[in-house]
């Protein structure tokens, strides 16, 4: 893991890096997926906290302005954390409209 993690912050292509990245979006998505189904299926606002939801949401808001501030935009970081925000930010939204009825 670590000599993995030294090729690919030192020695790897700014290609495979990027892969790398937008693969967590794929990842980090796939990983609601299930809590959206459940709340769905059930009617619920399930066991996901809400205060988690918000947090993780906001966590991605500060880290795009970050991205947007100190590595000057750099659009798979973007990408990545505009789309964490979004999974994050609906699921609050599940949870705040199952949680009202």
């Amino acid at each position: 893991l670590v000599l993995g993690s030294l090729y690919a912050f030192t020695i790897a292509p700014d290609s495979i890096v990027a892969v790398g990245q937008l693969s967590s979006v794929f990842i980090n998505t796939a990983a609601l997926l299930p809590q959206f189904h459940h709340n769905y299926a059930t009617r619920t606002k399930g066991d996901y906290s809400p205060l988690t939801a918000t947090l993780a949401s906001v966590g991605c808001l500060i880290r795009i302005f970050t991205t947007v501030t100190l590595n000057g935009s750099d659009p798979v970081l973007i990408i990545t954390f505009f789309t964490a925000f979004s999974a994050n930010f609906a699921l609050l939204l599940q949870i705040i409209y199952f949680g009202m009825w």
